[in-house]
């Protein structure tokens, strides 16, 4: 393939599964010899706040140029200017975008200097309103070329809820670096030390933002649920959010204040993994793809995950998936109990821990790693480019 121009939009660049999958895409095909422009199209309110957004810094340290617009509504016309002058300018070859809206801005934008438009979806919700359902048919059938599923789960959701036409849609999985996420790079005890861990019990821990819909309520019910039976073991929460002095209160008030640690975000991820034995993983709301668990599974952690969109994608054969008994791509609330007594069994069960944690980085490595998703992703751009005539579907 030849040296392509990619430009990649987004929101804003704060620390989420979306935005991680922006600065990977970037860093890798810059890597492989491509021309790479990154688009803060919206710019997140941590930029506008002036707070830091920690994506940007491995994106400008790459020397990938990262153009920051602020572009909130079709009325900011001195800014939709200004990015129709860059897009004129820098003429890309591809221009994708990640959520909405700067996938749909971004499409409009490639679409007026002749780029091939892409958007990828990452969610399965279906509390959308119906104007925003409408917007992103509407946009799936006239504004971009494809439309990528990170998982079937996705997939499955925009043909049934959205309306996309699946011919339209081509699947193209979240990457992992099995490299950097290696657990053969780590000693347990070693890096519990390292980090200011207590080296000795059992460390379950979380990844993610600490927001409502990851549903880290019942994770800590299901924490104090397992503890009460096996007192040695430990929490380890690692990411930061809007509701963590509610969940460390929580967690105070259900006794867990002396055998659970909160980390806060973390960058060097993978050391962090490394210090537990299982990942305890319970949102309310199913993720497309969530980077967190093919994290977890690179770093051979048993998991233990709530039934709900790809999570049984990702983990069927390979993790427990006790809750909730049918799966589904959200649920309005889950029991504890299924929970804790799946870590009380990898607690008992060291084997099938260790059979599980196995299985689950066999499948992230044949699957997931970074060489065969970018692959798969310019297949997808190749194909675009190839195609003579822009096909369209009425809505």
């Amino acid at each position: 393939m030849r040296p392509l121009r990619i430009a990649i939009a987004t929101n804003n660049l704060f620390m989420g599964g979306s935005q991680q999958l922006v600065a990977t895409h970037a860093l890798a095909f810059s890597a492989r010899g491509h021309q790479v422009a990154v688009l803060d199209l919206v710019g997140g309110p941590n930029r506008l706040a002036g707070k830091p957004e920690p994506l940007r810094e491995p994106i400008l340290a790459a020397g990938i140029p990262l153009i920051d617009f602020h572009i909130r509504s079709a009325r900011d016309l001195s800014e939709w200017r200004r990015a129709l002058t860059w897009f004129r300018a820098w003429r890309p070859d591809i221009v994708h975008g990640h959520l909405p809206p700067a996938d749909r801005w971004s499409a409009l934008l490639g679409r007026a200097v002749g780029a091939r438009t892409l958007a990828t979806k990452h969610d399965t919700y279906t509390d959308l309103p119906p104007r925003a359902r409408r917007a992103e048919r509407l946009a799936a059938r006239w504004l971009f070329d494809r439309t990528l599923a990170i998982s079937e789960a996705t997939r499955g959701h925009l043909i049934d809820y959205i309306g996309v036409p699946p011919e339209r849609i081509r699947r193209v999985p979240n990457p992992v670096d099995t490299e950097r996420f290696d657990p053969t790079r780590f000693t347990r005890q070693t890096v519990r030390r390292r980090l200011g861990l207590t080296p000795e019990g059992f460390w379950v821990g979380y990844l993610g933002r600490l927001v409502a819909r990851k549903g880290l309520g019942v994770w800590l019910e299901a924490a104090a649920l397992a503890a009460a039976s096996h007192p040695e073991l430990r929490f380890l929460v690692i990411g930061d959010g809007e509701d963590r002095a509610l969940l460390e209160a929580r967690a105070a008030g259900l006794g867990l204040a002396e055998r659970i640690h909160f980390a806060g975000r973390q960058v060097d991820v993978p050391a962090w993994l490394a210090a537990c034995d299982a990942l305890l993983f319970t949102p309310l709301a199913g993720e497309g793809l969530p980077i967190a668990l093919l994290e977890a599974m690179a770093m051979g952690l048993p998991i233990v995950a709530s039934n709900l969109g790809a999570n049984r994608e990702l983990l069927d054969a390979v993790g427990l998936l006790p809750e909730p008994a049918d799966w589904r791509f959200e649920a309005d609330s889950l029991a504890a109990a299924p929970f804790a007594a799946a870590l009380v069994q990898l607690r008992q069960d060291p084997q099938l821990a260790d059979r599980l944690g196995s299985a689950a980085r066999r499948r992230v490595l044949e699957h997931f790693s970074l060489d065969v998703v970018i692959e798969a992703q310019l297949a997808v751009y190749a194909e675009l480019l190839d195609a003579p005539v822009r096909s369209r579907s009425a809505v």
